[in-house]
């Protein structure tokens, strides 16, 4: 029986396994972040596992009682849409910059989009594992840590230990 969820506090990541045993994080969800609506279409089935990164709590829908609260709600079901639109229009950006961004872009991109959509404050440090940030960046563990000494050594972040804080998010943005 396939369910949505829908993050009450904390932080969520979805992710595959790929034929090698690599782990490919499919999304990171904060409060408000409705997860695992692949499942709305019966036609369309993507499963992933979801694992929390924090203290977490969430609340699950069954997918009829979904499409129930749908049907009664044009508003909701607008709004949904809205979000759907959303979403992908942000992979696809996401997308493009994984197939043509440097890699020191694919890891400012990451740091930002974490800082301003995740956390929602640039005065809380991102804290997600190196493997984890890599893998949301789609490159390598080792390639991310050489581009967050370049971006250290540029004063555009902070790190100290796994937490890593962005300085100056202006030219962060401008890196290319």
């Amino acid at each position: 029986n396939a369910h949505i969820y829908l993050v009450e506090k904390g932080l969520v990541k979805t992710y595959k396994m790929e034929e090698y045993g690599k782990e490919l994080i499919t999304g990171i969800f904060k409060k408000n972040d409705l997860f695992g609506i692949y499942t709305v279409n019966k036609t369309i089935f993507s499963p992933e596992s979801a694992m929390a990164l924090k203290d977490t709590s969430i609340f699950k829908f069954s997918i009829k009682s979904f499409h129930d609260l749908l049907e009664k709600n044009n508003e909701l079901s607008l709004e949904f849409i809205e979000l759907l639109f959303e979403n992908i229009i942000s992979l696809k950006m996401h997308l493009l910059d994984m197939a043509y961004a440097s890699v020191l872009k694919k890891t400012s991109k990451t740091l930002i989009h974490l800082a301003d959509n995740v956390l929602q404050d640039h005065s809380k440090p991102i804290t997600l594992s190196r493997n984890d940030l890599a893998s949301v960046a789609g490159i390598s563990p080792e390639s991310l840590i050489r581009s967050l000494g370049i971006l250290k050594n540029d004063k555009l972040i902070a790190v100290k230990g796994r937490a890593i804080n962005v300085i100056d998010k202006d030219r962060l943005i401008q890196i290319k």
